[in-house]
Parts: C-alpha cells; sequence; structure tokens
C-alpha cells in the first residue's frame, strides 16, 4: 500500500508540473524550477533505492520461495519465472531513464542561466517519457503484488530497510515534496506518508522555509491535504 501511495503521489507531483508550466510568470519561473528539481530529486531517490534495496530483496525471496528447499532449487526454472516480473519492470525504469535525464539537464540548464524557461519546452521533454514512467509506476504495484509466496516476516524486514533509505536525501527537499504531492483522501482516506503530526509540523516551520518559495506550486498543503494549482487552467491537477 505505501508503494501505491508513492507512487500515486509521484504522478500527482508531474501532472502538477506538467500542468503548470506553460502559465508561469517570469517572476515565478526560478522557484517553479526548484519545484521541479525537488520533484526529480525524489523520484530519482526512489528508483535508486528500489534498485539498490528493494529489487535484490525481492530476489533473494523469491529464490527462497521458490526453491521449497536448496536440495529442490532449479535455477533455469526459477528463472523463467522470475523473467515475467523483475526483468520487465527493470526494462520499463530503463526505458524512461533517459527521457528524466533530459528533463534533469535542461532544469539545470534553466536553473543556471544556461537555458531560457519555456514551459512549452518542459511540457515537450516531458511528453518523451511520461506515458512510459507513468505504466512502469503502476506495472510495479501490480507485478509485485502477483509474486506471492514470499516470506512476510522477511519481506517487512527488508521493506523497512528500504523504508530507512528513502528518508535520506536533502531534507529540504525531499521531505516537503513528498507530503505536498501526498493526498491524504487518496483511496478514501490512508495515513501515507506515515508520519506524526510534530514531524509534519517541524518540516512545515524548518525544512521547507531553504526553498520556501518553491511549494506554492504542489497540489496539497503539509498535511497532505489537496488544494488548487495557483497556475492551472480552473486549479485542476
Amino acid at each position: 500500500m505505501d508503494m501505491l501511495n508513492a507512487h500515486n503521489a509521484l504522478l500527482r507531483g508531474l501532472n502538477s508540473i506538467y500542468l503548470q508550466a506553460p502559465h508561469i510568470p517570469t517572476s515565478s519561473t526560478a522557484s517553479f524550477l526548484t519545484y521541479t528539481s525537488a520533484w526529480l530529486s525524489w523520484l530519482t531517490h526512489h528508483h535508486h533505492v528500489e534498485e539498490t534495496y528493494l529489487f535484490p530483496a525481492i530476489e533473494r525471496l523469491s529464490r527462497s520461495a521458490f526453491a521449497g528447499s536448496e536440495a529442490e532449487f532449479d535455477e533455469a526454472n526459477w528463472r523463467a519465472a522470475r523473467v515475467g516480473v523483475m526483468d520487465e519492470l527493470e526494462k520499463q525504469h530503463h526505458a524512461f531513464v533517459p527521457g528524466l535525464g533530459a528533463m534533469e539537464a535542461w532544469v539545470a540548464a534553466c536553473r543556471e542561466g544556461r537555458e531560457r524557461y519555456d514551459g512549452v519546452v518542459l511540457r515537450g521533454i516531458i511528453e518523451e517519457f511520461a506515458e512510459v514512467m507513468r505504466a512502469h509506476l503502476v506495472d510495479e504495484v501490480v507485478e509485485l503484488d502477483k509474486l506471492g509466496g514470499l516470506d512476510e516476516r522477511g519481506f517487512r524486514r527488508e521493506y523497512l530497510v528500504m523504508e530507512e533509505a528513502m528518508r535520506e536525501g536533502d531534507k529540504s527537499m525531499i521531505w516537503p515534496i513528498v507530503m505536498r504531492t501526498s493526498d491524504k483522501t487518496f483511496e478514501g482516506g490512508n495515513p501515507f506518508p506515515p508520519v506524526p503530526a510534530p514531524l509534519r509540523w517541524l518540516i512545515h516551520h524548518y525544512f521547507e522555509r531553504k526553498y520556501k518559495g518553491a511549494w506554492v506550486f504542489s497540489p496539497c498543503d503539509t498535511w497532505s491535504r489537496p488544494r488548487d494549482l495557483p497556475f492551472a487552467p480552473e486549479g485542476g491537477i
């Protein structure tokens, strides 16, 4: 469920960038580029942690589940079963990485003054990879759910390690963007991300200050309550 919510928030964040990009006034472009950089940082970090922690853990646990016992293990049969899930997810991931890299490079060039901000250009870059990325984020949740047979306690231990790694990075960017793209009303209401109220207060009053101007573009507030986008037609998301 946490992965479903995280992926939903990532897509909501990208939607907020895409919808507002052509309508940003010149006086706000620097802050909007910072907001976009925060989203890029989160997505890049999210996938790095998945490939470093989650996918290897699933491989270990699925190998164990498939074997039953070491004496019965058949490498060829296990790998054939794995190809339908993990290999396809990895292919999808690598398919949108070039487009994501192009977005990162263009945003960095704009922030450094080497390129002039143009919302139409940004939209075009996003359109090159967005559908592949969306399919990957949806399929990853669905396909991992199909694995079945994994040691639930073992998987939970591995997932907690991954969650701890997810908390790394620039907290002045990662924490606000996660809180402000997560919708507490999604799926009828949920507590994602599962952080206590005092921590949200700390994020709002301390960690958000460094890039204060960036968070006006977010689709939710620090408490993950949805709100209209200020620079999107009719405030839609």
